[in-house]
């Protein structure tokens, strides 16, 4: 076994402090002055801890020198290090554990040249690139470059991560994932594409006219509101597409069978479609795959009238003068899940509502 990402070598210290029942405030004592922070950041992937630290540490969890050693070399600190800002930089995990012994020795030595040398920023250019090739990542182009890194942010390791959120603080207002974002921006005319993060006045805001209406929005721009909204949509989108799909299945199989076997259709995936129906149905109708309106019939009462509160509905001439009950109706204690009442709207679409034991129970005495 053998480990070569910070990740990986996080994880294991994590299990060998769990393993021994220790926190990490009690690991940091025990091991002796080690801070505690060094511990959380080694765990979490975010910083390898000084040499030092580390042996301190592996000594006292009794980790295997070979897993631990690679990363107290000078030289396997700093690609670990270089290799987390670049993964942060790309939106993936980058990691030497597919390349061959000559390769990785290779990488840290192109890695030793970029950090902390004094380079041009041509040959810091050649040289990120040439590292990146190693990675099997898609080098950075000039463009990029020359917005988001000089040759001074490879003076050491914090001036390069400066560098990388100053990429990053850009590319997430204008791409959903910093991948995407990594790989159009080098793809295409950079340019263009942070055309729209330049400043803008807000006269064109003030001078609009007083908003009084609703516009709908076309199911084509939503994803504009952005990348939270956009991914809502999409799985709002599937959901009632999947619906949909079911209630036309449902609906040829009541044509064919009718009405008496729709207990028989599937019951599990009928539990799952019911629950997402009440689930569109709270949203409401977004797109022209919503197959349920407010106010349908079987929904809301009769077709156009909204849903009244029992309490409210008026009583029959059923009860008495009193307004008790003439004809007491036997309700179960534990209401089973009901019938269901299907229909089809003039779409073809069917949709089902459960109907309640009480509910039917009253309109059949």
């Amino acid at each position: 076994m053998a480990i070569h990402t910070l990740e990986e070598l996080g994880a294991l210290v994590r299990l060998f402090r769990e393993h021994r029942g220790l926190t990490q405030e009690q690991l940091a004592k025990h091991a002796g002055d080690v801070p505690r922070t060094a511990v959380a950041h080694l765990e979490q992937g975010h910083r390898l801890p000084a040499a030092d630290h580390l042996r301190k540490l592996a000594k006292h969890l009794d980790l295997p020198d070979g897993l631990v050693q690679p990363f107290l070399r000078p030289e396997a600190a700093r690609r670990v290090e270089f290799e987390a800002e670049l993964g942060e930089l790309v939106g993936q995990t980058v990691s030497i554990a597919d390349l061959d012994g000559q390769a990785a020795l290779a990488v840290e030595t192109a890695i030793t040249a970029l950090m902390g040398a004094a380079l041009t920023n041509q040959q810091a250019f050649d040289t990120l690139r040439e590292i990146q090739v190693f990675y099997g990542i898609a080098p950075v182009s000039q463009q990029f470059f020359e917005r988001y890194f000089k040759a001074d942010s490879f003076q050491d390791q914090g001036h390069f991560s400066l560098a990388v959120k100053r990429y990053q603080s850009e590319a997430i207002r204008l791409f959903p994932t910093f991948m995407q974002a990594y790989a159009a921006m080098n793809r295409g005319d950079l340019r263009n594409l942070v055309a729209d993060l330049g400043s803008r006045t807000l006269d064109e805001y003030r001078n609009r006219a007083p908003w009084n209406r609703v516009e709908n929005i076309d199911e084509g721009h939503l994803r504009d509101l952005g990348y939270i909204a956009a991914a809502k949509l999409e799985q709002e989108r599937k959901e009632r597409e999947e619906l949909v799909t079911w209630l036309r299945e449902m609906a040829a199989f009541i044509r064919e069978k009718g009405r008496g076997d729709i207990e028989k259709y599937k019951p599990k995936r009928r539990r799952e479609m019911e629950s997402l129906l009440r689930k569109l149905v709270a949203i409401g109708p977004r797109t022209h795959v919503a197959p349920v309106q407010p106010g349908a019939r079987g929904i809301g009462g009769r077709s156009g009238e909204p849903r009244t509160k029992r309490r409210d509905r008026p009583r029959s001439d059923r009860c008495d003068s009193g307004g008790r009950l003439a004809q007491p109706v036997a309700v179960p204690r534990r209401r089973p899940h009901g019938r269901i009442r299907c229909h089809v709207d003039a779409r073809g679409l069917g949709f089902c509502v459960r109907e309640s034991i009480r509910a039917a129970a009253l309109r059949a005495s």
